[in-house]
């Protein structure tokens, strides 16, 4: 993606039409990152992986990737809480592989990693630069 439409998406959101309803995805909180990321940490798959393969990944993981795209649209604590196995659910039944495919790239661009990895680098960086050296003193 170019940096101008990904500063649109990032500014906008991802609209979605999913059955009946219409499903926003806007830049992810925080608190919904980190939500997002423990999911992620716990899909591993293969590089090389075939047909049987492919079946069982989607037996172990589907569940975890639809729920990934329903804890990105409800971005919120409470509504995550309340709503995310509903909203998992629907989505299961009416959302095929291509629409899970093009929703996970743009999930990705939402969370905006590279943002949270600079402010991690920054902190980093300012706190190494503030901290002096000390020097034990006998006392």
């Amino acid at each position: 993606m170019k940096e101008k439409e990904l500063e649109k998406i990032l500014d906008e959101g991802i609209s979605f039409k999913c059955g009946f309803l219409k499903l926003t995805i806007k830049q992810a909180r925080l608190g919904t990152l980190f939500h997002l990321s423990k999911l992620f940490v716990n899909i591993d798959i293969p590089e090389e992986a075939g047909l049987p393969e492919a079946k069982q990944i989607a037996n172990k993981h589907l569940i975890k990737m639809v729920e990934a795209i329903a804890i990105s649209v409800l971005n919120s604590r409470w509504k995550i809480k309340i709503l995310k196995w509903p909203l998992v659910w629907y989505m299961m039944y009416k959302m095929n592989p291509a629409d899970l495919r093009a929703l996970s790239i743009y999930i990705n661009s939402l969370c905006n990693y590279a943002d949270f990895m600079i402010s991690i680098r920054l902190m980093s960086a300012t706190t190494k630069a503030i901290v002096p050296n000390r020097i034990e003193q006998k006392g």
